[in-house]
C-alpha cells in the first residue's frame, strides 16, 4: 500500500479544520438593533454575536430626559418597540438593514423638546406639552404620532414665531391638517 503524501494529509486536515471553523463563525454573525421604550422615550442599543448578547446600552432621549427633569411620572414597565435592525445577509447578499416606524419617532421626540427649548417655554407649559406627547407615544400608533408631533411643533413654533422646519415642510403639514379637519389651508 502506498503511503499518502504529507501534502495530501495536510490538505485533508486543513479542509476539516476550515469547515469546522466556518460553521463556528456562522454563530458569531453580528446583529445590531435599536429599540424605543414607548412608556418613557428611552432607547437602547443591542449588539449580538450569534445568539449571544454582547452589548446592551440604555440611553435617555431628549424627551425622557426632559420629562424626568420636570418630574413627569414615567411607568417603570418597559415596552420596547423596534427602531432598526441590521443583520448579516450571508454569502450572496450584503447586510440587511431594516427601519421600523419608531426609528423616525425618535426624531419627532427630539423636535418637540428642541422647539420647547428654542422658544424658552416655561416649565409649567412644557410639563403639559410633554405629558400630552407621552400619552400619544404610549398609544402605540407611530404613524399618527409623527403627524401629531409635527403639528405640535408647528403650533408651538407659530405661537412664538420660531420655526425649525423648512418652509415647504411646514406648508405640507398645514395642508395635511386642513384636509384632516375638512377646512381650507391657513395662509
Amino acid at each position: 500500500m502506498k503511503k499518502p503524501k504529507l501534502s495530501s494529509l495536510l490538505a485533508v486536515f486543513l479542509t476539516g479544520v476550515s469547515s469546522v471553523w466556518l460553521s463556528g463563525c456562522a454563530s458569531w454573525e453580528r446583529t445590531t438593533s435599536s429599540d424605543m421604550d414607548i412608556n418613557s422615550g428611552d432607547w437602547r442599543y443591542q449588539e449580538c454575536r450569534g445568539k449571544r448578547l454582547v452589548k446592551n446600552e440604555m440611553h435617555e432621549s431628549a424627551l425622557s430626559n426632559e420629562a424626568r427633569r420636570l418630574g413627569i411620572s414615567l411607568p417603570a414597565e418597559r415596552k420596547w418597540k423596534p427602531m432598526h435592525r441590521n443583520r448579516p445577509g450571508g454569502w450572496a447578499h450584503g447586510p440587511t438593514y431594516e427601519d421600523y416606524a419608531y426609528g423616525f419617532v425618535l426624531s419627532v421626540c427630539n423636535d418637540v423638546v428642541r422647539i420647547l427649548a428654542e422658544t424658552k417655554t416655561p416649565d409649567d407649559e412644557r410639563h403639559v406639552v410633554l405629558e400630552k406627547f407621552l400619552t400619544m407615544l404610549r398609544a402605540d400608533d407611530p404613524d399618527r404620532l409623527w403627524y401629531e408631533g409635527w403639528f405640535l411643533v408647528l403650533d408651538i413654533g407659530d405661537k412664538h414665531g420660531v420655526h425649525i422646519y423648512l418652509p415647504q415642510f411646514e406648508e405640507q403639514l398645514r395642508e395635511r391638517r386642513s384636509k384632516q379637519q375638512g377646512q381650507p389651508p391657513a395662509p
